[in-house]
């Protein structure tokens, strides 16, 4: 190489002649290679302890690939850039920069070494020149390198000093790494990840947790929001990770990881993500509408995973699982707009109608509400992971809406759906549901559900969000009845051969996940099955010598029903609860009454303890405003309040299990407690009108909530002293506002429909489910159960009633007073039938299956007439009576049908009973 006249070395890159410019610019590079690899020679471990190699090789890397420190030149020329550029390529792309970059990285992370700080800062430094100075495919290069290199440290910015973090954490370079994650994310789980820590587990984790926190610090002041997919692939993989291993992950020596993790997802609940799609699809820009789908489905997943995150984070199940979702659930239900989002977007991707127009729906045509897009089940929608994000997402939120949303919003306003949509929304539910559960398969998941994680969890969703809709429907109809029943109408019939694939597990299933998809009847028949199967089981053995079977014996004293009850029956197991009952009954004289238990003293011991249970003055039970019952709260303060209250669980069980009709009518709360199920604001006004009143006008108050004046705190009596209790921890101390008044409500409705009551219903479900088992009676909505405690909401069918009567004391079917009566009882109204049942058999409603299942079974007994000469036409003045423990009518022999028919009129109209005869 000729001399340099100036004397500088670098003026070398503006020679004239190119035979000596370019093994010129060779050199160079070759410098600069050689400065990295003394570099690296010097961050070995003991090769370097003063740290002045390392100082001088940065210093010379430095000056190498900086032009403005050639100081040669007044002004970089463009042949001079064109140099400095080579150098850059050289360092960034053919050199082990960044591999000594992370080395030094992880050294201050995990060995928190301050002696080589300075020479992290440099080499930090160099190796983000490239990305400054670079361009184009050579710089997604270099910023793939950094990536793979340097943030794939495990927690890095929360292990290096914040001086070093700023030098990373410049916006121009944190959109330079932004772009090669979102370019090469796949590529990157084929490197390792830089473990720091002991339960980080995939470099797509890291290099996420990493690149949110750079852009959180470089978009500190401009308040820009990062790419949602740098969200979805933390979340994912930190989803995939947490799965493999929660427990490891809780464990005592990893908590403060587990504690950074969740706190570092908070920032993701005040996303606003949601509502710039939302303005953007008001947009009249064709281009602005496009990308924000794109953009929603997208965010769409990050939520979704975030929640399910949330779940796997806490290792939580059931309603464990639940509380752990509230917070982004608070945060995305009660968004305006959100809930039609998901679901025309859903809809859009399933190809399904998003609402069922009135036409249609009217035209009573059940293959409408059979949607056939969905007959794959759940299982193909899992196919799609943005389908399975979009729609599991919706089915979340509703469903958490649902929980403040009154009937004013739900049917009137029809907020945040119309009805023909909800109409739609629940045909897709329960289409998709029934269609999961009677696929061949599906029995497998239930044993393997790792194979298809999201296979179950979506279904569960679904299931959740069906069912909230299908008790809000049975309070008060939206849908028709055809709408529940379509999919089994329609579909592949369900039989009860078990070795086949529409077997008994495809039935319990199909009744544990959706029973409103068959028939009432139909369940009735199986619940009636199961009890008698049960009755099987449990029959004692027969008494040794005797060769009879043990029964239980019950004395009742006469005025002390509940308080004998409650001495018999407290201390008895299942299996003498469900056996066969003797009972007898001692008179006010002390004497026991005649006659042997063939079912109507036991229907007689029922029916008069349940009438001074529930009686309100006796202090068990209250009723609302429409004459339902539910246990007192006070009830537990009562002496042996609880105990009581679990005889009476026991008697209406008893009651339940052997088809005796109790005229009694349950409160709605009540009833779903009953059913395993919570209650929420739509069911607080069968417990109390007026704070529900009060609780939607603070919900739909327009003004300053916090000008009320309220806390998250609830005050009851106790004994004349006022009792304050917190909803919610620090509760005391935490005002209402328009932000929160949604949770209060929430949470008030809880407290009093739940935890209130939850001992003196416990105490009761307590009782009932000792003889009645809990999934015998989840087949069954709120009103349904009322019909199994009371018999069924349907006109009484006089044929069914006469088929299954029996005779006695001398008449017959084809008796003249018998065809008479059977005459006049057909010329009843509804109301006067009603009135006739209860006179009969102590409740106003057939049973549910028909009169062949009334126990025990209708009886006409002829009362016997006077036939001396100077009497023989006074029987006509007697009235009709009853014997309501036996479902006995003793029916006088009337010659005229006139009569016939004036005497039952009065008689039921009068409720005779024994007394009027």
């Amino acid at each position: 190489m000729d001399p340099n006249p100036s004397g500088n070395y670098f003026s070398y890159a503006e020679h004239q002649d190119p035979n000596v410019r370019e093994p010129w610019k060779y050199q160079l590079q070759r410098l600069v290679q050689l400065g990295v690899m003394a570099l690296e020679f010097a961050c070995k471990e003991g090769k370097n302890p003063d740290g002045l190699v390392q100082a001088g090789s940065i210093r010379l890397i430095e000056i190498l690939t900086h032009a403005n420190s050639w100081n040669c030149f007044s002004k970089v020329s463009s042949q001079t850039a064109a140099t400095e550029q080579l150098c850059l390529q050289q360092l960034g792309l053919r050199t082990r920069l960044y591999p000594i970059a992370g080395h030094l990285v992880r050294e201050q992370a995990l060995q928190a070494k301050d002696a080589n700080q300075h020479a992290l800062e440099g080499v930090l430094r160099l190796s983000l020149r490239p990305l400054f100075k670079l361009s184009g495919e050579e710089k997604r290069t270099v910023a793939v390198r950094f990536l793979e290199e340097v943030l794939t440290t495990a927690s890095l910015v929360t292990h290096l000093p914040v001086g070093l973090v700023e030098v990373i954490a410049s916006v121009e370079v944190v959109d330079a790494l932004l772009d090669a994650a979102l370019s090469s994310d796949a590529s990157l789980e084929n490197v390792n990840p830089k473990d720091c820590s002991n339960w980080e587990g995939s470099t797509a984790l890291c290099v996420a947790f990493n690149l949110i926190n750079l852009f959180d610090k470089a978009t500190k002041e401009s308040k820009a929001e990062i790419e949602p997919r740098i969200y979805l692939i933390y979340l994912q993989a930190l989803r995939k990770h947490f799965a493999q291993g929660v427990d490891d992950l809780r464990a005592a020596n990893s908590k403060p990881e587990y504690e950074s993790v969740l706190l570092q997802m908070q920032p993701l609940l005040n996303r606003s993500w949601f509502q710039r799609f939302l303005v953007a699809t008001h947009s009249s820009s064709y281009t602005e509408k496009v990308e924000a789908q794109d953009s929603f489905v997208l965010v769409a997943c990050v939520y979704y995973s975030l929640i399910e995150l949330l779940v796997i984070c806490h290792g939580a199940t059931g309603k464990e699982a639940v509380v752990a979702m509230i917070p982004a659930l608070n945060v995305l239900a009660f968004t305006p707009g959100i809930q039609q989002s998901l679901w025309f977007q859903a809809a859009k991707m399933l190809r399904i109608p998003g609402e069922i127009p009135a036409e249609v729906a009217s035209a009573a045509k059940v293959a409408v509400w059979d949607i056939e897009e969905l007959h794959g089940g759940v299982r193909e929608i899992t196919e799609s992971g943005p389908l399975s994000a979009v729609f599991g997402l919706f089915c979340r939120t509703y469903n958490h809406l649902l929980l403040v949303l009154d009937d004013d919003d739900f049917f009137d306003r029809q907020e945040p759906f119309t009805i023909p949509q909800l109409q739609a929304i629940t045909a897709a539910l329960n289409t998709l549901v029934y269609r999961s559960i009677i696929r061949t398969e599906a029995p497998k998941w239930k044993n393997n559900q790792s194979e298809e994680s999201q296979f179950p969890s979506l279904l569960s969703d679904a299931t959740t969000l069906l069912r909230s809709l299908y008790d809000r429907d049975c309070r008060r109809s939206f849908c028709p009845p055809d709408l529940w029943l379509a999919p089994a109408d329609c579909g592949p019939q369900i039989g009860t051969d078990s070795s086949g694939p529409c077997g008994k597990e495809i039935i319990s299933q199909v009744l544990k996940t959706c029973p409103q998809t068959m028939r009432f009847e139909e369940r009735a028949s199986i619940f009636r099955e199961t009890v008698i199967d049960a009755k099987l089981r449990h029959r004692p053995h027969p008494m040794p010598f005797f060769g009879q079977d043990m029964v239980v014996p019950i004395t009742i004293h006469r005025g002390t029903e509940l308080e004998d009850a409650y001495s018999h029956l407290l201390g008895l197991s299942t299996d003498r609860l469900r056996t066969r009952w003797m009972v007898s009954f001692v008179n006010e004289q002390g004497l026991e009454e005649a006659g042997l238990d063939g079912g109507g003293l036991l229907k007689e011991l029922l029916t008069e303890v349940s009438k001074k249970g529930f009686d309100p003055r006796y202090g068990l039970f209250e009723s609302n405003a429409d004459g339902e019952i539910y246990p007192s709260p006070a009830a537990e303060n009562v002496e042996h309040g609880l105990e009581l209250l679990e005889v009476m669980g026991k008697m209406i069980g008893k009651a339940v299990f052997e088809g005796v009709l109790v005229e009694v009518s349950l409160a709605n709360f009540f009833a779903a407690n009953l059913l395993g199920r919570y209650s929420y604001l739509d069911s607080l006004p069968s417990f109390d009108k007026d704070l529900h009143r009060n609780l939607v006008r603070l919900k739909q108050y327009e003004g300053d909530a916090a000008e009320l004046c309220l806390d998250f705190t609830i005050e009851e009596m106790v004994f004349g002293k006022r009792v304050v209790h917190e909803l919610r921890p620090g509760g005391k101390d935490i005002p209402v506002t328009n932000e929160n008044k949604l949770q209060y409500v929430h949470l008030v409705a809880h407290w009093k429909l739940n935890k209130s009551m939850g001992k003196v219903m416990g105490a009761f479900a307590r009782g009932f489910y000792s003889v009645v088992e809990p999934q015998w009676l989840q087949i069954f909505s709120v009103k349904e159960l009322t019909q199994l405690l009371s018999g069924g909401h349907f006109e009484v069918d006089l044929d069914d009633l006469r088929a299954h009567t029996k005779y006695s004391g001398g008449y017959q079917d084809g008796s003249r007073a018998i065809r008479m009566f059977w005459k006049v009882l057909s010329t009843f109204s509804s109301e006067e039938m009603q009135r006739f049942l209860r006179f009969v058999t102590s409740c106003p409603r057939p049973p549910l299956l028909g009169f062949k299942h009334l126990t025990p079974p209708f009886t006409i007994h002829k009362v016997v007439e006077d036939t001396t000469p100077l009497l023989q036409f006074s029987d006509l003045e007697r009235l009709p009576t009853a014997s309501t423990c036996n479902n006995m009518l003793k029916l006088p022999n009337y010659r005229k049908e006139s009569t016939l028919r004036d005497k039952m009129l009065y008689a039921i109209g009068a409720n005779a009973g024994f007394d009027l005869s």
